[in-house]
């Protein structure tokens, strides 16, 4: 082998191929869990008991947040 140019074009190839289908995958994660949060706040709404089901961590995320635009 005497260059080094085609081996690089093909790690590159396949290194952003696999970051590609990784940050794919990782995307979907996190839209599943907003999906399933906004799901448990929506049905958990008119229970007196508040039982959400979300961690503690994530429902102090979002309320933080929610303050946050409201103030603007």
């Amino acid at each position: 082998m005497e260059s080094t140019f085609l081996p690089l074009v093909i790690i590159f190839v396949f290194s952003w191929a696999l970051s590609a289908i990784f940050m794919s995958v990782y995307g979907m994660a996190i839209d599943t869990i907003l999906m399933c949060f906004l799901y448990d706040e929506k049905h958990s709404m008119g229970d007196k008991e508040n039982k959400m089901r979300a961690p503690s961590t994530l429902k102090e995320f979002f309320s933080d947040h929610d303050s946050k635009v409201e103030d603007n």
